[in-house]
């Protein structure tokens, strides 16, 4: 699916799209490339996908590396084959463009397959597109500070945008349905313990007959 998305690329991948947009002044057209992009960024997450996701999310130790060693490698995978194709159109600036809204479009499937189950990995980042879309322009056709897809290649806070949404998509990877359980274990205080082990302490001293002097 990658080389496929790479070919569309390369083949459409510098032609414009009209889309609506917030900014009255903001060019209403959108590179092919960069929606094409973000069906690339979506790939991994869609891959985790199993009729058996239940059973899986709470296997033990060895399973889940090997789901992140694929998960990583899958990732990895997408990436090159998708650039690599892209590259045979788009420029220097626009494949670094690309690379970075990857790890955007990657962290926010993450995210939204942790939340919504992974076959709706697709979910959370189709409606930002469309936010980033439609208010993400700005005066003079330039381009909000959080349009991480569109900001010059160049352009820092976007870099660091990108990174903390991949971030943030890998911590809620992690947070299986085990270790979420574990989390909630680690995190009951002893107070609560005392309380729920009181009522029967109290109870048995009432139940104890009392002796005879």
């Amino acid at each position: 699916m990658a080389l496929l998305l790479g070919g569309f690329t390369a083949w459409l991948g510098l032609r414009q799209a009209p889309v609506p947009t917030a900014a009255q002044d903001a060019d209403a057209a959108l590179p092919v490339w960069r929606l094409l992009t973000m069906g690339a960024g979506m790939l991994p997450a869609l891959g985790l996908h199993s009729r058996l996701r239940d059973l899986e999310e709470m296997s033990t130790r060895p399973h889940r590396q090997a789901e992140q060693r694929y998960l990583i490698g899958l990732s990895v995978a997408c990436a090159a084959a998708f650039l690599a194709f892209a590259s045979m159109t788009l420029n220097p600036a626009q494949i670094t463009v690309v690379a970075r809204s990857l790890l955007g479009w990657l962290g926010l499937s993450l995210i939204s397959g942790r939340l919504f189950g992974w076959q709706l990995a697709w979910a959370l980042p189709l409606a930002v597109s469309g936010v980033l879309t439609y208010w993400g322009g700005g005066a003079g056709n330039g381009y909000t500070w959080w349009q991480f897809t569109a900001r010059p290649h160049n352009d820092v806070p976007s870099l660091l945008l990108s990174a903390c949404l991949l971030a943030a998509g890998a911590l809620a990877y992690s947070a299986s349905a085990w270790r979420r359980k574990s989390l909630r274990c680690y995190h009951t205080s002893p107070a609560s313990q005392a309380n729920v082990e009181q009522p029967g302490i109290a109870a048995g001293i009432a139940s104890t007959p009392p002796q005879a002097s």
